[in-house]
């Protein structure tokens, strides 16, 4: 019965994977020699799509959102050493800053039970960014969070949580509501 089934599954797996390519159709095949390709003369690359239709992450279409940096919920950060979270993140913030990537950032709990802010050395460089303070642990059901989400006019999140049930919860609930 295995045998039935194992060229089932890689004929499906090669059908999954070829679809989920973007289309090439359009950009020429070039062989790079010794690590260099000469390409034909004219060439500017590949074409750009337009920012609702790029199937990658691009500048045009992400926004990178921050969710809990700060000091009372990364006491309870045990995975990874707090300097190399904080290395990470700063490295994330100014690629975004970079590419004026939208970018917000949301810490919970600061005006309602005073817990300290998002980490100031984080939010000293992206002066520009939205700061939510939310009062549920769910950001999605912050309206304000919401609110803007939906104005960085986005449909890519790169989203980042100083907690491992901060990310899951995020994400997962903007996949059930169908996104924005």
């Amino acid at each position: 019965m295995t045998s039935f089934f194992k060229p089932l599954a890689t004929a499906l797996s090669l059908t999954l994977a070829t679809t989920a390519l973007p289309a090439l159709a359009e950009t020429p095949l070039f062989k790079s020699v010794n690590g260099v390709v000469t390409y034909p003369e004219g060439y500017q690359g590949t074409t750009p799509r337009a920012a609702d239709e790029d199937p990658f992450l691009s500048p045009e279409n992400a926004a990178l959102i921050l969710i809990d940096y700060q000091p009372p919920i990364l006491a309870g950060v045990r995975n990874i050493d707090h300097e190399e979270l904080i290395n990470n993140t700063t490295g994330l913030i100014k690629t975004a800053v970079l590419y004026d990537i939208p970018i917000i950032f949301s810490h919970v709990a600061v005006g309602l039970n005073g817990y300290d802010p998002m980490i100031e050395e984080l939010r000293a460089l992206a002066p520009d960014a939205v700061f939510i303070d939310r009062t549920n642990v769910n950001a999605w059901e912050e309206p304000e969070f919401v609110a803007a989400v939906e104005a960085a006019g986005r449909q890519k999140l790169i989203m980042g949580g100083a907690l491992d049930r901060c990310l899951p919860r995020l994400s997962g609930d903007r996949g059930r509501k169908g996104g924005l």
